[in-house]
C-alpha cells in the first residue's frame, strides 16, 4: 500500500524534529510512503531541490509563494527555469493566493500575489510542469486566474473549498490534494467535498510540518502521518484503505510524472 505525500516541506522538519529531515524520510518509508513531494517556496527553492537529490524518493517543486512581499524579477524566474532543467523537479509551486489577513501575518497586497501567481503559471505552461497551488480565502480569485493559461493542471493544495469548488477545480484539470483537516471532527464540509469529487482526482498529503491529523494535533506534522489521512479519506469514499492508497497513488503518479 505505497502512498505519496504529495505536499511536504522537509527544511522545516530539519528544525523542528529529532533526526531532522532524513529520519521523517526514513520513517515514512518504514510506513510505505514511497515517494514524497518536497515543496519549493521561492528564496529556498534551490535548498528545496539540494534536499531532493540527498534523500531517497524525495522529489521537489520550484515556486514563489503568495507570501513573498514581491513579484518574482527576470533573475528569479532564470533560476527558476535552470534548476527545473533537474529531473527531480516534478511541479511548479507553491504558488496562488493567499487573503487570510491579520496584523503582521504576511500582509501581501492582492495585486502583488496576483501577479506573481499569473508569471508562475505561465512558467508552468513555458515548462509543461503541473502547479501546486495554496489558494487559502482566495477560492474565486484563484479559480479564475488558472483558467486565464489554458492547459493548466496540478493540484489544489490543502484543498479547503466546498462541493461546488471541488467539481469546479476538476473541471478546469485541476486535482485535490486533501490535508489532515479531512480527520478533524469539525470538518464535515471537508468531508462531504471529498465525498462528491471523483476517487481519481484524489491525492493526499501532510504539508508537515503543518496540518497535522486529528491524532497529532498540537504536535509538528510528519510525512509518515499522511496514512492516517488516507485512511480517512478511504472511509468517506466508501472504499478499503488498500484500494483508496492504490488509486491516489496511481494519481499522484500521472500529475507529477513520477518513475
Amino acid at each position: 500500500m505505497a502512498l505519496v505525500d504529495s505536499h511536504c516541506h522537509l527544511e522545516l522538519i530539519d528544525e523542528r524534529e529529532p533526526g531532522g529531515a532524513a529520519a521523517a524520510v526514513a520513517e515514512a518509508r518504514e510506513e510505505g510512503v514511497a515517494s514524497i513531494i518536497n515543496i519549493g517556496l521561492g528564496p529556498d527553492n534551490a535548498a528545496v531541490l539540494s534536499r531532493a537529490r540527498s534523500l531517497p524518493g524525495v522529489y521537489a517543486t520550484v515556486g514563489w509563494h503568495p507570501h513573498e512581499a514581491r513579484s518574482p524579477g527576470d533573475a528569479d524566474l532564470d533560476q527558476m527555469r535552470a534548476l527545473a532543467g533537474s529531473p527531480e523537479v516534478v511541479a511548479v509551486g507553491e504558488i496562488g493566493l493567499d487573503y487570510y489577513w491579520r496584523p503582521g501575518y504576511h500582509e501581501v497586497p492582492a495585486e502583488v500575489q496576483k501577479e506573481s501567481f499569473r508569471l508562475m503559471l505561465r512558467l508552468a505552461s513555458e515548462l509543461d510542469l503541473p502547479v501546486v497551488v495554496h489558494d487559502r480565502e482566495a477560492h474565486a480569485d484563484c479559480l479564475e486566474l488558472i483558467r486565464e493559461v489554458p492547459g493548466t493542471r496540478g493540484v489544489m493544495h490543502a484543498f479547503s473549498g466546498d462541493e461546488a469548488f471541488a467539481q469546479a477545480c476538476v473541471a478546469a484539470g485541476m486535482r485535490l490534494s486533501i490535508a489532515g483537516p479531512v480527520t478533524y471532527p469539525s470538518a464535515a464540509g471537508l468531508r462531504a467535498a471529498v465525498a462528491a469529487a471523483p476517487v481519481e482526482a484524489l491525492l493526499v498529503e501532510t504539508d508537515a510540518p503543518f496540518l497535522p491529523p486529528q491524532s497529532h494535533r498540537g504536535k509538528p506534522n510528519r510525512p509518515a502521518l499522511v496514512r492516517e489521512t488516507a485512511r480517512r479519506v478511504a472511509e468517506v469514499k466508501g472504499l478499503s484503505e488498500s484500494e483508496f492508497a492504490a488509486r491516489c497513488t496511481a494519481t499522484a503518479r500521472e500529475v507529477f510524472r513520477l518513475a
